[in-house]
């Protein structure tokens, strides 16, 4: 379930005077509870520590800023979408920590409960301040400090932000710049580099604090990412565990486009790794383990960031694995079969990803892979049980589906598929391959489906 909606730039009267623009005429309280009538809770983004010089804030109180030697406001940057150079506030004034303490205690008691504080790495501009004999990170971090005080537990997320300094003080930090709908742009922004980011950072995922890869994007509105580029921008995000921001708007996707959101909803919360991360500048792998009271198995993605097919080899024992172990590719439904010491995908196409679950084999029918979440298991499945017997799998659904979705059953030599049922609604059950049957259907939770096979126990 999606939990809030972030209010982004452009809401304010200017970068630095955090009140409701002209726009929202009924004033950010006003905003925070229409929001909340809907289910959802409100989060609002703000830049803090910086103002632009057509705010009230730089109009009224110009000594409240970092100085150059000549007692001029020291420009901190430029930003187009703002019209011009913004300033640093210097966070070693008292009453600048005030200002600051004033504006996030007020905001909370409009009803935001998630602070999205971007652009906090310009706290630190070179220049004078008020106390000089603190250093920029100490009194950056003192500014994040009095946040933290003002709004309690609300949900912090830091962006722009030099991490070590945010530590212990936020709880989700944004791995890389913000997202934009192309593969590489001129500057070296675009996916490619946030997708890098992603599998070297998502190990510190509840650790340090929620990772926050940025927006994925499904649908078509200026968007030139190709489906390649889109599956593995969204299994990237899935695998890292963290924080899931919708990037589309969500009141002109279709049902294909939320289909495929659900597929990465909810987050599983487990951080993977790359085991590669300190062999190459671009990692080839993020590692996962998934533990369920059906079993345990290993969420695996195969990513490709080149600009050329590759091979990519997966060694078992590197993911800590004992062979044998089933394979199958979640955005294709492919059963790659039963792998002993290693997998090898050959020809992973440019920029694009191969998902995949790895299952230890068993010896009677078991679930192998679905389509309905990445984990392939974890969120959907609420029991799988096999009753030797009667020669039944029994498969218990612990969530429904928009749309017709499958389940994979993969059995031994020798064994023949004799008849599905369900407790309710229409399933119905063809071969995928010779070992692995696939079971579609509209399911609903609490959904029981029992699998029969004859032959060999």
């Amino acid at each position: 379930r999606v939990g809030w909606v972030l209010v982004e730039d452009g809401y304010e009267a200017a970068v630095g005077d955090w009140t409701a623009g002209p726009r929202f005429r009924g004033g950010l309280g006003q905003l925070a509870t229409m929001v909340r009538r809907h289910g959802l809770r409100p989060g609002i983004w703000l830049a803090p520590f910086v103002a632009s010089r057509r705010s009230a804030l730089f109009r009224d109180h110009p000594d409240w800023f970092v100085r150059d030697d000549d007692n001029r406001p020291v420009v901190a940057g430029s930003e187009a979408l703002w019209l011009g150079d913004y300033y640093a506030l210097d966070l070693t004034h008292p009453r600048v920590l005030g200002h600051i303490d004033s504006v996030f205690r007020g905001l909370v008691e409009d009803g935001y409960d998630l602070f999205k504080v971007d652009y906090l790495a310009d706290a630190m501009v070179a220049g004078r301040r008020h106390d000089m004999s603190r250093a920029p990170a100490e009194a950056l971090r003192t500014g994040l400090e009095t946040i933290r005080a003002a709004v309690g537990d609300a949900l912090v997320m830091a962006s722009r932000a030099p991490v070590g300094i945010c530590t212990g003080l936020v709880d989700v930090v944004y791995g890389s710049r913000e997202t934009i709908p192309v593969w590489a742009d001129e500057w070296g922004g675009g996916i490619r580099e946030k997708v890098v980011s992603t599998l070297v950072q998502s190990s510190v995922n509840g650790r340090l604090w929620l990772c926050c890869p940025d927006a994925v994007l499904v649908s078509g509105d200026n968007n030139s990412l190709t489906p390649d580029e889109t599956r593995l921008w969204l299994s990237v995000v899935a695998m890292s565990g963290g924080v899931v921001v919708l990037g589309d708007r969500i009141s002109r996707l279709d049902d294909d486009g939320l289909r495929v959101l659900e597929k990465i909803l909810p987050p599983y919360g487990h951080g993977a790794s790359s085991p590669d991360m300190f062999d190459t500048d671009e990692p080839t792998c993020l590692y996962q383990r998934v533990e369920t009271a059906c079993g345990s198995w290993a969420i695996v993605a195969a990513v490709n960031t080149t600009d050329r097919a590759r091979d990519v080899t997966l060694d078992l024992d590197d993911l800590g694995l004992e062979g044998p172990q089933h394979t199958f590719e979640f955005w294709d439904s492919q059963y790659l079969g039963l792998s002993e010491s290693e997998v090898t995908l050959e020809d992973v196409a440019p920029h694009s990803c191969r998902l995949l679950s790895l299952r230890p084999e068993r010896p009677h029918p078991s679930l192998v892979g679905t389509t309905m979440h990445f984990t392939q298991g974890a969120v959907e499945i609420e029991r799988e049980t096999w009753h030797g017997t009667q020669g039944e799998l029994e498969i218990v659904m612990a969530r429904g589906s928009r749309g017709v979705e499958r389940l994979f059953v993969v059995h031994g030599p020798g064994m023949t598929l004799t008849s599905v049922r369900s407790d309710e609604g229409e399933v119905s059950a063809t071969p995928l391959t010779g070992e692995v049957t696939q079971v579609a259907g509209v399911f609903k939770r609490g959904q029981t489906i029992r699998v029969t096979y004859a032959g060999p126990d």
